[in-house]
Parts: C-alpha cells; structure tokens; sequence
C-alpha cells in the first residue's frame, strides 16, 4: 500500500495564516497513524471483539472508509452550499473550536449513523484499509486545493454545527484520531489474539 510517511523525516510542517497547512498536516499524520494501526493483522485479530455489541478493528476500518467517502459527498455539495451566519468562528480558531467540542474515546462514545455502519462493504479489511487510503488522499486534495471562498459555504454536522470544508476535513481527522484510540484499546483487551 503506498502511503506517505509521517513528518518525523525532519522537513517542517506547512502552515499559513489561515490554518490550512494544519489540517493537511493532521490529515497525513492521521492517515499514518490509522494505516499503522490497521494494517498487517491477521484475519482473527481484524474479527476479535472484546464483547459481543463492540466493532471488532475490520469494522472499525469499514466505518472509517465509509466516514471518508460520506466527506468526499460533501465536498461536491459545499459549493452549492449556504454561507455561514454571522457567529461563526473565522480562521484558525475553527479548528481549536473543534479541538474543544469533538470528545475523546474516553470522554463520549458516540452512536454512528447507520450510513456509516459497517455492514461488509467491501471484501475484506485489507481491501477497506485501501478504501480508506485512496479517500483520505482525495481528502488531503482537496483540504490543500481550498481557498479563502471555502470558508463560505456550510453545511451541518449533527453534533457541531454548521463546518466549511477545512472544518469538515479537520473534523474527518478528529473522527479518525478516535478511532485509532478505539483500535490500541482492543489491541490491549484480554484474549486479543497474539
């Protein structure tokens, strides 16, 4: 699978004044990170459930891939979409809004939507893993691609209100961050396979 490495290789990280640099930074870093923690596993660690009602890490890959393509959806409808009203956050200071309001693992569980259920989409968790990948690549795009008229279109998130395309992006990264947590926590349940 090809895929870029993390920005421990010494070459500084992108930012400018309006923030985009640090959500394409966090997108590639939480790309790395997801993939690591994902990929190389065997077909009974991807299926280990720590409890019957819990997502094994194949169906957290699922959902992950699937959470990537519904913000890809949304990048085509942005353009169209309506602006902001007056009260909303400007600048980089979205994106710490964010940082605030998305909570930890530990902090809240949250109920996915059923669009965004696993339900074996695809073959197998390689293949999901791939899926993943090849949309948080299309992600990174169009995070970079955004200019300043991408702060004025809007559309609703069901928890945190109305986001551009940077805060849906960065968002993406928050929801992938959770569920890297989510995988380290399985791979240190009891019975996890060796």
């Amino acid at each position: 699978m090809d895929v870029a490495t993390n920005r421990e290789d010494g070459v500084p990280s992108r930012h400018d004044d309006d923030g985009r640099g640090r959500v394409v930074d966090h997108l590639e870093r939480t790309r790395d990170a997801f993939v690591a923690a994902a990929h190389d596993l065997g077909d009974a660690q991807y299926h280990f459930k720590r409890d019957p009602d819990a997502w094994s890490i194949g169906q957290i890959v699922e959902h992950v891939a699937l959470a990537e393509l519904r913000f890809l959806d949304l990048v085509g409808k942005l353009a169209q979409a309506p602006a902001p009203n007056a009260e909303k956050t400007r600048g980089p200071a979205r994106f710490s809004r964010l940082d605030a309001v998305v909570p930890s693992r530990a902090q809240r569980r949250i109920a996915a939507p059923e669009v965004l259920t696993p339900k074996g989409t695809w073959a197998s968790p390689e293949v999901s893993l791939a899926a993943f990948v090849e949309a948080r690549n299309q992600t990174i795009a169009a995070a970079a691609a955004a200019d300043p008229e991408a702060q004025e279109h809007v559309l609703p998130h069901r928890f945190f209100g109305d986001l551009d395309l940077e805060e849906w992006a960065y968002f993406t990264a928050l929801h992938s961050e959770r569920h890297i947590a989510q995988i380290a926590e399985i791979k240190q349940a009891a019975g996890f396979p060796a």
